[in-house]
């Protein structure tokens, strides 16, 4: 197998706790959006346009949101979590929130957190939370299958389910109400610079095999296996970005890589494009970047075209090409189609492709 690729622009563990609860609690309600490429395509899967809220598109799931409920000097005990619900259609949680003043900080997705190395912290700037906080989030892979997103915009609905969606960057405040008028917009940016691969088979192998994918890892060769981001947030009243990030990279002898894919039945290719999506932390250090790093590895099987299977779990491991430094950025997705075109020449009759002499590795 041959992949052609040609680089284009297109463009955590946690339980719900916020310390003891006394005196009239009720559940936060909320409702997630999440920043788009300039294609207006959400990088997270399932986003839903929206009229009015410029590159940002509704969120609604798989991924989990994690919250920090603060109160002035008071830092919560653990992130609180949110996970979507296909079935009702909505967020839900255990957040427990009392009438106070409260400032929302956050990030999605929680499944990071499963990982043993990962971890995170906050602490309240100015020893108050209304100041703004400083997070940290420690052993972030170089390269990974899930996006990972900074809450940047909190919008306090006033009690009312149905407000009017006036989201806005740098606002964190809310106000906790009475049981029954608890709800919440959340607005969130991407960290990492995201890669949609466009994967299909040309027409001249379609007509003489089958291929299946089994898997597709993305891998990096700068040694960079983790990443820690300290993230100060400070609220502001004009939109301007509300946080600065300094990322501390660790550095391996190792490759890293992250699957990306996996089937162990096989995903078919077909002359239409199947996508894969990944994310990478956009190093860049002395002009340098993370795209001159980049590679990917499949595992496949190819069958003949009446399903006989003739060889299993190739692999075929090719570089990405350079492509300029300003798309890998947070926020941006690179697009690479990948096409599957045969190598050889088939000289032989037809009951030899039905069952081949020859295998061509």
């Amino acid at each position: 197998m041959l992949l052609m690729a040609t680089m284009l622009l297109a463009a955590c563990s946690t339980d719900d706790d916020n310390s003891a609860v006394v005196g009239s609690t009720d559940t936060l309600q909320l409702v997630a959006y999440c920043q788009q490429t300039a294609d207006a395509a959400p990088l997270m899967t399932r986003g839903l346009t929206t009229g009015n809220l410029g590159n940002y598109a509704m969120y609604e799931g798989p991924n989990a949101i994690g919250v920090f409920l603060t109160s002035g000097t008071t830092a919560p005990n653990r992130v609180s979590t949110f996970t979507w619900n296909e079935t009702n259609g909505s967020w839900e949680s255990r957040v427990n929130v009392k009438p106070q003043p409260y400032m929302i900080y956050g990030f999605m997705p929680t499944a990071f957190a499963s990982e043993p190395s990962f971890s995170y912290t906050i602490r309240p700037v100015s020893s108050d939370y209304a100041n703004g906080a400083t997070l940290m989030f420690t052993s972030l892979p170089s390269v990974a299958s899930e996006d990972f997103c900074l809450l940047t915009g909190v919008q306090d609905l006033g009690g009312s389910s149905t407000a009017a969606l006036d989201l806005k960057r740098g606002q964190f405040s809310y106000q906790g109400r009475e049981k029954g008028k608890n709800f919440v917009n959340l607005m969130f940016e991407h960290l990492y610079a995201g890669i949609l691969f466009q994967m299909k088979v040309g027409t001249t192998y379609s007509t003489l095999r089958t291929i299946k994918l089994k898997e597709l890892k993305l891998k990096t060769s700068t040694s960079i296996s983790t990443v820690t981001w300290t993230v100060q947030v400070t609220p502001n009243n004009t939109e301007a970005v509300p946080y600065v990030i300094t990322p501390t990279a660790t550095f391996l002898a190792s490759d890293s890589e992250a699957t990306l894919f996996k089937s162990d039945d096989g995903q078919e290719l077909a002359t239409t494009a199947y996508d894969i999506s990944g994310y990478v932390y956009p190093f860049q250090s002395d002009n340098d970047y993370i795209g001159n790093h980049l590679s990917i590895v499949c595992t496949y099987d190819v069958y003949d075209r009446k399903g006989n299977l003739i060889r299993q779990n190739c692999t075929a491991e090719n570089k990405l090409p350079v492509t300029p430094d300003e798309q890998w950025k947070s926020g941006n997705r690179i697009v690479v189609p990948l096409t599957v075109e045969p190598t050889y020449l088939y000289v032989l009759s037809e009951p030899d492709l039905d069952n081949p002499t020859i295998i061509i590795n």
